[in-house]
């Protein structure tokens, strides 16, 4: 019972307060993105603070969860358009190719 109640804890959003310049604010993410953002953030050999300043200086979303939830999104889908394609039997299945 336990187990099951910490997965879906580990599923809700949790905040967490960010110091950007001078300002602090708070960032409700889920532990998934939190940990995607952590693993960008150490690709792009920045942290996670600096990610969010640049961030929160470019974002158009009605708040910063919103907008980092859209960079990481961006970051994964330009990696993938990046990679090499791969044949797979379902793609080639489902799109007669």
């Amino acid at each position: 019972m336990r187990t099951a109640y910490k997965r879906a804890s580990e599923r809700l959003p949790s905040p967490r307060t960010i110091s950007i310049g001078n300002h602090r604010t708070s960032v409700r993410l889920e532990a998934v993105m939190w940990d995607a953002l952590a693993d960008i953030a150490e690709e792009q050999e920045r942290t996670v603070h600096d990610v969010i300043a640049e961030i929160r200086r470019n974002h158009y979303q009605a708040n910063l969860s919103a907008a980092i939830r859209v960079y990481i999104v961006e970051h994964y889908r330009a990696a993938l358009k990046n990679r090499e394609p791969r044949s797979s039997p379902l793609r080639q299945s489902r799109f007669g190719g």
